[in-house]
């Protein structure tokens, strides 16, 4: 007897392919046992599916024994199916398990239905399949689920204006007096001094106030509707991206309205004054252009339909103001002094709004408020959802 050595002693070597239950329980296995020269290892090469286990029983004799497992004549493998029914939408998933060699080509699923391929090794020579399909035909209808939805309308632009007060006056004065001397008293000779004057005021100032009128959006809650879809989607870009969530569907915009106003005072005097028939003009007087004031109102977020035009009330009468004046006689004729006076007023409104392309939303419409797609299952089966409220 040859001695093998105690670390060989009783022990096994093996190779085992670790086949599910339910596979071995559905195939006829057979056993085969038969001497082998001492040193043969088990079998690490055979056709897959066929040899389930080989072991080489160490003796210490000259002959070892090699103990194997392996399907009986024409069997295979067969295919397990297992039916799970999906919880959220009730559809029925064909799960398809065979026994099959690693390196076969993946299988392509059968027309008609969507689905997946999955294997997971179960030794080098045998892989565990599991086909997952759906059948097209099989996928549910749209779903419809109506309630309720708290929501933000958005605020209306329905007009933007400016308003006018105006503030203007005028005037005009004009006198002649003759000074009595001490020593020419009681007549109007060479020595009674004289004066013949007058003056004239304008004056106006103008001032604009801007406003915005805008109609409140309403916060309330709004009848809603949620519309899911399942469906293959083929494309790589997934949903509508001219659509979005929320409160930003509005294309919002902030304004503003800008009002410079300008006025103007003016006074002139002018006289004569002397001696009997002597005589001396005097002439006087100021004008200025004010800017009186400029004044800038902001608004928004608003959505409006079309750009509205900048409504003024613009004052007809009283942005200019005049005065005349002449000076009464004096003694020996002659001319007179006169003075004039006209102040005008100017108002400039500018309105800056940039373009809103949302129109405000019409009673009694579904409005699209938010949108989602994700995928469910295969990588080509997705769930749309659409949430939509009604406008009052």
């Amino acid at each position: 007897m040859k001695n093998r050595g105690p670390e060989l002693l009783g022990k096994t070597l093996r190779r085992a392919t670790v086949i599910p239950e339910g596979f071995l329980s559905s195939v006829k296995i057979k056993q085969t046992s038969q001497p082998v020269p001492n040193g043969t290892e088990p079998v690490v090469t055979t056709a897959p599916g066929g040899v389930l286990q080989s072991d080489v029983e160490l003796s210490n004799t000259n002959e070892d024994v090699l103990v194997q497992l392996a399907l009986d004549a024409d069997e295979a493998f067969p295919t397990l199916t297992d039916i799970s029914n999906d919880d959220e939408w009730g559809l029925a998933i064909t799960i398809d398990k065979t026994i099959v060699d690693p390196a076969a080509a993946i299988p392509a699923i059968t027309a008609g239905s969507v689905g997946e391929v999955e294997r997971t090794a179960l030794d080098r020579w045998a892989s565990l399949q599991l086909m997952s399909k759906i059948s097209l035909d099989a996928l549910p209808a749209t779903r419809t689920i109506y309630g309720a939805r708290s929501y933000d309308l958005p605020n209306i632009l329905e007009e933007v204006g400016v308003l006018w007060e105006v503030n203007g006056s005028a005037g005009a004065n004009a006198e002649g007096v003759i000074h009595v001397s001490d020593f020419d008293a009681g007549g109007e000779g060479e020595n009674t001094s004289w004066s013949v004057t007058c003056s004239t005021s304008a004056g106006v100032t103008v001032v604009g106030a801007p406003y915005a009128k805008i109609r409140r959006g309403k916060n309330g809650l709004y009848k809603s509707k949620l519309v899911r879809t399942l469906e293959v989607l083929t494309a790589d870009v997934i949903g509508d991206t001219s659509v979005l969530t929320g409160n930003a569907i509005w294309d919002a915009v902030f304004g503003e309205v800008i009002v410079t106003s300008t006025g103007g005072q003016q006074q002139f005097n002018s006289g004569f004054s002397g001696r009997g028939n002597w005589a001396a003009q005097s002439v006087g007087g100021f004008q200025q252009r004010l800017t009186v004031g400029a004044a800038r109102y902001d608004f928004g977020p608003v959505i409006y339909t079309e750009t509205p035009s900048l409504v003024t009330i613009t004052p007809t009468t009283g942005l200019t103001a005049t005065a005349f004046a002449t000076g009464g006689s004096k003694p020996g004729g002659g001319s007179y002094p006169s003075t004039w006076a006209a102040v005008t007023a100017s108002v400039t409104p500018t309105l800056k709004l940039p373009v809103s392309t949302t129109p405000p939303p019409a009673s009694g419409t579904w409005l699209l408020i938010e949108w989602d797609s994700r995928p469910w299952r295969f990588g080509r089966i997705w769930v749309t959802e659409k949430l939509y409220v009604q406008i009052p």
